[in-house]
């Protein structure tokens, strides 16, 4: 099982090119978001997987908390959450949903 971010989601990829985080120095040039390929891989190799995807427009949400608009960052946070469960159901738009939950098994 695990939890990792996906390389489409709009206001993250923004974020990685223009704000630049003291925790990019330490990544290895191995290390990227997750793309569809990565995970079909882990299909293949496992055979059976669950996923969920989450923050899709929260994401954006996060510009507040830099800013220090704490309480900015809360409304609209509670406000795209409840929208990102909806448009969760919208399947070509998972991809675009910043962070992925897998589930990988074998039978």
């Amino acid at each position: 099982m695990l939890v990792e971010p996906q390389k489409f989601n709009p206001f993250v990829e923004f974020g990685r090119k223009f704000i630049k985080n003291s925790h990019e120095k330490h990544r290895t040039s191995t290390e990227h978001p997750l793309v569809p390929k990565d995970i079909k891989l882990m299909k293949k190799i496992f055979g059976n997987i669950e996923k969920y995807e989450f923050q899709f427009l929260s994401a954006s949400c996060y510009v507040f908390n830099l800013l220090g608009w704490k309480k900015l960052f809360k409304i609209f946070d509670s406000i795209f959450m409840f929208l990102d469960k909806i448009l969760w159901y919208i399947p070509f738009l998972r991809p675009m949903y910043w962070q992925v939950l897998i589930k990988c098994y074998k039978n």
